[in-house]
């Protein structure tokens, strides 16, 4: 009788170390070249090489985005890191008079096609393409509550720019941030032929009531069954037979007070939820910001550094 209990042990182990290892580790360390300098030290602090990396696409003008790809592209191109990659794709830029509307129009089809013959010059014709990330919040020009309907044409026009580029091989991330933020991010999903993963951005900061705020496992429940969280996005993906991604997460202390500060309860519980679901791909967010800190290999979150390199590490 003991045979087939050990049999069914060795499968649960073995299922366990698929299910890990089919998601994708990826980091942010900043961008283009500077990103892809830092990776190796990244890779040897956390005791094993990374499988992607994700940078972000300039949005000052148009003309800017196009310019500034060429160089992040080559960057990570001569780096030569054996990586895939993840790049940020803005829908509009900081030019005074861009709109969803005038992109829903056809305004701005040249510089996706450029984007695309950018990414394929430079070897990245298996790039994911988060475009118009996060558009649920408020931070971003290319915010869907401002025009729902123009921001859904624009994305499958991108979308179809992007794909009509010869040889490649993209793959779409559609990618709200957590909770519904300005507007439920399901309001604007553009249909399964123009979306081939489904992101969500996950940092342990929290807006809600103070008891919630003070205690890592009432966040991470929040996280989990607030309108629009991790629970949402599982059944949204599975109801469009897509894969899930996390282009960003990470732990994160903030000048405000939100942030959840050193945190391996955090770690764990995204590392568990990653093997729990389809998770395609995951990109810590190695890097600070101005009165926002999330860099976890420097010593600044011991805990959860110590939770992540047992858990991702060698």
């Amino acid at each position: 009788m003991r045979k087939p209990i050990m049999f069914g042990l060795i499968v649960l182990a073995a299922v366990a170390a698929s299910q890990a290892s089919a998601t994708e580790l990826g980091v942010y360390e900043g961008a283009g070249c500077t990103g892809a300098q830092r990776i190796p030290g990244f890779n040897q602090w956390l005791g094993k090489p990374v499988a992607r990396s994700l940078d972000f696409i300039a949005s000052q003008t148009f003309a800017n985005m196009v310019q500034e790809l060429g160089w992040e592209a080559t960057c990570w191109q001569k780096a030569n890191l054996g990586i895939r990659m993840t790049f940020a794709v803005p829908m509009l830029t900081n030019e005074p008079t861009v709109s969803l509307a005038r992109g829903a129009a056809g305004d701005y089809d040249e510089y996706y096609t450029q984007v695309g013959e950018i990414l394929m010059k430079h070897g990245w014709s298996d790039a994911i393409l988060r475009v118009g990330w996060e558009f649920n919040g408020g931070w971003y020009k290319w915010a869907a509550k401002k025009d729902p309907t123009s921001w859904v044409t624009y994305f499958q026009r991108i979308v179809t720019r992007l794909r009509a580029t010869p040889g490649n091989h993209f793959m779409i991330d559609w990618n709200p941030s957590i909770f519904v933020q300005q507007i439920p991010p399901d309001q604007v999903y553009p249909g399964d032929q123009y979306v081939d993963v489904i992101g969500i951005d996950v940092y342990d900061q929290y807006w809600g009531p103070a008891n919630v705020q003070a205690s890592p496992q009432l966040r991470w429940k929040a996280f989990l069954s607030e309108s629009h969280g991790l629970d949402w996005v599982v059944s949204f993906a599975k109801e469009h037979k897509k894969p899930i991604s996390v282009p960003e997460w990470g732990v994160a202390t903030r000048a405000d007070g939100h942030g959840g500060g050193d945190n391996p309860y955090f770690v764990e519980q995204m590392a568990a939820w990653f093997q729990a679901n389809n998770v395609r791909y995951q990109n810590y967010f190695d890097f600070n910001m101005k009165n926002m800190e999330f860099k976890i290999s420097n010593g600044q979150f011991p805990e959860s550094a110590a939770a992540f390199k047992r858990i991702f590490g060698k």
